[in-house]
């Protein structure tokens, strides 16, 4: 008999495979939809959320499996985790993650196809298709890579800041500048105001 953890392990791997089945069915409906209508608008953001909702799951199952208590060669009773059934559930749980981001990765490339169209493209599908798009790279990257690319960036920020220093600074100067001409110029008003009273 399988021990708690693992029962409770199971059961949510097995709510989340199915709500990896809910979302691979809901973009197979996609290409029967009509692009940039309220409905479609309703199913990418509904396909958004459980892609949200499933990389959160798999994220806390990957959590949970290193808290089954595992099966030493010592111990006599079956209320621990062979490796063996450890390893298996690691494969599944990989297996899984695989399918998410392939589907993370076919929500990016359908999202064009579904929202382009017309000139006058609704608002509404534009944040949602950036929004989508946005997610569905992030999802299929690694926490290695997504961290590269918020240093590239922080970088690209730092930059655009020192850009916007320097242009401070130089209108700081220019400000200077022309303080100290409005200064003269005022100067030389009074000194010919005083030379016509004289």
């Amino acid at each position: 008999m399988a021990n708690l953890a693992e029962l409770i392990w199971l059961k949510e791997y097995g709510e989340a495979s199915r709500l990896a089945d809910e979302i691979s069915k809901m973009l197979s409906e996609c290409g029967s939809l009509p692009p940039s209508e309220p409905a479609t608008q309703r199913h990418l953001s509904s396909m958004i959320r459980r892609m949200r909702i499933l990389s959160a799951r798999l994220g806390n199952l990957e959590t949970d499996l290193t808290s089954i208590p595992r099966k030493s060669r010592f111990s006599l009773l079956r209320k621990f985790t062979s490796d063996k059934e450890m390893r298996k559930r690691q494969e599944m749980l990989s297996n899984l993650r695989a399918r998410e981001q392939q589907m993370a990765s076919a929500l990016a490339d359908i999202m064009p196809e579904d929202l382009a169209g017309s000139s006058n493209e609704v608002k509404t599908g534009r944040v949602c298709f950036d929004q989508a798009r946005g997610f569905a790279f992030a999802a299929v990257l690694d926490n290695q890579r997504i961290v590269s690319v918020q240093t590239q960036i922080m970088r690209k920020q730092d930059e655009v800041l020192d850009r916007l220093e320097e242009a401070a600074l130089t209108t700081k100067q220019i400000a200077l500048a022309m303080n100290e001409e409005l200064n003269l110029h005022t100067r030389l008003t009074v000194s010919i105001y005083l030379l016509f009273l004289i």
